[in-house]
């Protein structure tokens, strides 16, 4: 299945940025509006959160601390790729 259309929820908003823009720049669509898969990124607060505003849709849970100071080296491509 390609996923075409997603979600990111995180609470850490450079990396919610950082993985967002990466999505867009492989052709995945972002929405809030029926995504076909949540990405979840940082701890198990985030988590739950994405289970409750998302019922019963496809998480990937990615975990990620908000210290991170490389947010803006993190390459994502590998993920993407495997997301398509």
């Amino acid at each position: 299945m390609k996923i075409q259309n997603a979600v990111v929820v995180s609470r850490d908003l450079k990396a919610g940025q950082v993985f967002t823009r990466a999505l867009r720049e492989s052709g995945v669509n972002i929405t809030k509006n029926r995504p076909q898969v949540v990405i979840v990124i940082g701890g198990e607060g985030s988590f739950l959160y994405s289970e409750l505003a998302y019922p019963g849709i496809p998480k990937v849970f990615i975990l990620h601390d908000r210290k991170c100071n490389s947010c803006n080296k993190h390459d994502f491509s590998r993920l993407i790729s495997k997301l398509k």
